[in-house]
């Protein structure tokens, strides 16, 4: 029960996070090369492909809009 808890709470997290960095990055500028940043404190550890991340703060950086 609790394991199908959390699976569900981490997946609208990651969802969340998803979004929330699509909405941002698609945010467009006028320039021809920007560099966006984006701080993000993640409260869990999580799997992105085949790495293992820890909870922590990440930076998230966008180096074009391409």
């Amino acid at each position: 029960m609790k394991t199908n808890r959390f699976n569900l709470v981490l997946s609208s997290a990651i969802l969340s996070s998803a979004i929330a960095l699509g909405l941002f990055a698609s945010t467009g500028s006028s320039q021809a090369q920007t560099s966006t940043q984006l701080r993000a404190t993640i409260p869990f550890a999580f799997q992105a492909g085949s790495y293992h991340m820890p909870a922590g703060l990440y930076d998230i950086s966008v180096r074009s809009n391409h």
